[in-house]
């Protein structure tokens, strides 16, 4: 694996990591060891590497040397020449010893140590232990581990490292030299990244290393894993380009991307489920979908803040999507995340459409369907300002459960978040009798809210907010009249084109 061939020697090489790299150095040269560290942070950013460095730097048989040369960049650095620095370097010194607390938690394991860390070390000037994902230490570990801390032999050094430091109890942070260590940015992978490559003799774009990057998150050990996992597939290959990596992790094309962000925008919902459903059959990463999804409709509304219309109509989209991610895992799989982000997506423009033509009168004409008299048809069009509702006929009722319809939808959250979020993207439109007539984006919508299971639950819970039960009825509005009163420039510029 590449990020085991390429693991940092020297505290110089830890890439993203200077300041926490110069206060070790610089505490290293003066002898101002500490005797307990902490180095907590997300994965793959450098914790265990920088305790195997402070564990060579302080047995280093040529420290003295470097710290007395004329290069300051050497001071407190191991020379990795050494027999120690050899012995820690491939895992067979005596002295530093790596623990994982994750399989040796319990407090006969810490008992075990304690006892051993009297014994002075046999080829080294100090005795190491280096304990990761030390989070996963039960209570009574910490506690057994908390005596040592406080009384520690002056020839040993603990270094602990987690992901998860809200776990460690403050009794063992506070005996502790605690460095937080952050996320690598994306030049700094970048860079890295380029720098394997040299070393290993490949040639590869640098659009292919920017997706790769931005793959690691800002863990330089994923990054490394997946660029290993690329170089192997395509041994031997003079150049790897962006569609080989593309095509081997099986991520989707920016366009398609683009494309389905438009087609969301444009309220086509149909043609943006299928084209995910294309991708799902194609085998594309879903989680990395949405993360794509979601990125490039931040470039949309960047490029959109000086038209209110369009960055209005993004940021609904934006919170769509950030909600179907968060609820990614309540799917069988993640391309029902992003179904549920398309249909939220166009549902939340909706619903402000139609609130806007509710506020200035504009009411929607029906026509006759043989088929589906609840759907208006591509002819049909909206009624202009001059049929303006009177004020004084709209019905108490009506009016009542208008005000009152944020409460059904939050009384449903307690049943059924699914429920909710139907209701949620629904507008009322009328009261007749004993149902009340609600407008709903789309057919699934539809089906979904006539069910006999959801209107047993919306007669309950409309009974307890309006002292009677309603029945719901659905009506489904054509989605390509919501935006016949953008011009054809803001067309283009939602497309993209």
């Amino acid at each position: 694996m590449l990020y085991r061939k390429y693991r940092p020697k020297r505290f110089s090489d830890v890439v993203g990591q200077d300041i926490v790299s110069r206060v070790l150095k610089k505490a290293i040269s003066t002898n101002k060891i500490g005797h307990a560290y902490l180095f907590s942070g997300p994965r793959g950013v450098g914790k265990t590497t920088l305790a195997r460095l402070i564990a060579k730097a302080v047995n280093c048989l040529n420290r003295s040397k470097l710290d007395k040369s004329k290069n300051v960049g050497d001071y407190g650095e191991p020379c990795n020449k050494c027999e120690v620095c050899k012995s820690i370097d491939s895992g067979f010194s005596t002295d530093v010893l790596e623990i994982d607390a994750a399989s040796n938690r319990g407090i006969d394991e810490i008992r075990d140590l304690r006892e051993k860390v009297k014994f002075p070390p046999l080829q080294c000037k100090y005795k190491v232990y280096i304990i990761d994902e030390v989070h996963m230490l039960t209570k009574e570990a910490f506690n057994a581990l908390l005596k040592t801390l406080e009384e520690p032999p002056a020839h040993a050094v603990f270094i602990l490292c987690t992901t998860e430091p809200q776990k460690v109890p403050e009794t063992i942070i506070s005996r502790c030299q605690w460095y937080n260590l952050r996320l690598g940015t994306q030049q700094e992978l970048e860079k890295k990244l380029l720098k394997i490559a040299k070393e290993e003799g490949v040639d590869i774009e640098e659009d292919a290393i920017k997706v790769i990057a931005g793959l690691g998150e800002g863990s330089f050990r994923d990054a490394e894993s997946i660029f290993s996992m690329i170089l192997s597939a395509f041994e031997g290959k003079s150049t790897i380009s962006l569609n080989d990596v593309r095509s081997i992790l099986k991520l989707p094309s920016k366009i398609a991307v683009k494309r389905i962000v438009s087609l969301v925008s444009l309220g086509r919902i149909e043609e943006a489920l299928r084209k995910v459903n294309a991708m799902k059959e194609g085998g594309f990463n879903g989680e990395r979908i949405i993360d794509d999804i979601i990125n490039e409709i931040r470039n949309k509304i960047i490029d959109s803040l000086d038209n209110t219309i369009l960055l209005k109509r993004y940021l609904k989209i934006l919170n769509a999507f950030l909600k179907a991610k968060k609820l990614c895992y309540l799917f069988p799989d993640p391309y029902g995340a992003i179904e549920f982000g398309i249909v939220e997506g166009i549902s939340r423009n909706n619903q402000q459409n139609e609130i806007k033509n509710f506020e200035n009168g504009v009411s929607v004409e029906t026509k006759k369907d043989k088929k589906d008299k609840s759907v208006l048809q591509e002819g049909d069009e909206f009624v202009g300002k001059d049929h303006k509702i009177n004020d004084d006929k709209v019905d108490n009722t009506l009016r009542n459960v208008m005000d009152h319809w944020k409460d059904v939808v939050k009384e449903a959250c307690r049943f059924n978040s699914h429920l909710s979020t139907l209701l949620e993207s629904a507008i009322v439109k009328e009261v007749n009798g004993d149902r009340i007539v609600i407008s709903v984006p789309n057919n699934f919508c539809q089906k979904a809210l006539e069910s006999t299971t959801s209107q047993k639950r919306i007669f309950e819970i409309t009974k307890k907010i309006f002292g009677e039960g309603y029945k719901i009825r659905c009506v489904v509005i054509d989605e390509r009249k919501k935006l016949k009163d953008l011009t054809e420039e803001e067309l283009k510029a939602l497309l993209g084109v």
